[in-house]
């Protein structure tokens, strides 16, 4: 059974009437991967009396980002279904996006401040700086039966 079949008889149906600059919109696709939908906001509109371009720009949630393009439908542009959405729609979609990718940018910054500083200690390394203030380290040598007799008089305290 189609899903027109299933939704003709009890749904109302909805026509654009008109669309015009500033208009948002949403729009459903359907790929061999996955069902999306895609929020737009008409940037364009226009009509020279024989063809009809409408520019867009779209975006669509993808994980925690949004994945945002420059669309236009023309003449030509197959099976165009486009329904009016609420601000209030497009409003949920984004939020919490502006939240995670500062999060991003925040955990970007501590990368690239690592990678900084190793490049400054390669620096170091390379001009000899880091090589000035080397020195031994302080040791003492003990035999195995010597550092076993220091270990059980430690442990009889």
């Amino acid at each position: 059974m189609q899903t027109k079949q299933i939704v003709q008889a009890n749904a109302n149906v909805i026509r654009v009437t008109k669309i015009s600059p500033g208009d948002v919109y949403k729009r459903f696709e359907e790929s061999s991967y996955s069902n999306s939908t895609f929020y737009g906001i008409v940037k364009n509109v226009h009509n020279d009396g024989e063809n009809t371009v409408i520019e867009a720009l779209e975006f669509k949630k993808s994980y925690s980002s949004l994945d945002i393009n420059y669309k236009i439908f023309t003449n030509n542009t197959e099976d165009l279904a486009i329904f009016p959405a609420t601000l209030e729609e497009m409003q949920i979609e984004v939020d919490g996006i502006e939240e995670k990718k500062k999060k991003e940018i925040k955990d970007k910054y501590e990368e690239i401040k690592k990678l900084e500083a190793e490049i400054d200690d390669v620096r170091k390394i390379r001009s000899g700086e880091l090589m000035q203030g080397l020195k031994e380290m302080s040791y003492k040598e003990l035999g195995q039966a010597e550092y076993d007799q220091k270990k059980l008089e430690a442990s009889q305290l």
